[in-house]
This record gives C-alpha cells, structure tokens and sequence, in this order.
C-alpha cells in the first residue's frame, strides 16, 4: 500500500501537511461558512498554516492547481 501511494503521491510535497491539517479546516469552515465571520476564519487560516508552510518552504499563491 505504501508503494502505491508513493507511486501516485510522488509529485505531491505537501500532501502529509493537507493530511494532518484538512479535517481541522473542515470543521473550521462549516462553522464559518453560513456566518459574518468568514474573514476571520481565512486569516485564522493562514495564520495557522502559515508557519508550517514557511518551515516546508512552500509557497502560497492561491493558485490550487499548483499548491
């Protein structure tokens, strides 16, 4: 099973990081979504994920396609 995934995640570098942190966002968002307060709840985002991107080296374009 490992190899396959290996095989199909091999050109994904931050698929552990969306593993982890996806469910979180998740809940996160639906709490938000039907509220006023969903500014707050995308920098609350970034601010949460931001350091562990930094430490990856990734970068955030919004660009989904090549995140």
């Amino acid at each position: 099973m490992l190899e396959v995934m290996g095989v199909l995640l091999a050109d994904e570098p931050y698929f552990a990081l969306f593993d982890v942190a996806q469910p979180l966002i998740d809940l996160i968002e639906r709490h938000f979504l039907s509220t006023y307060d969903r500014q707050f709840m995308e920098i609350f985002m970034q601010k949460m994920l931001g350091p562990a991107f930094d430490k990856l080296g990734a970068k955030v374009t919004g660009d989904w396609n090549k995140e």
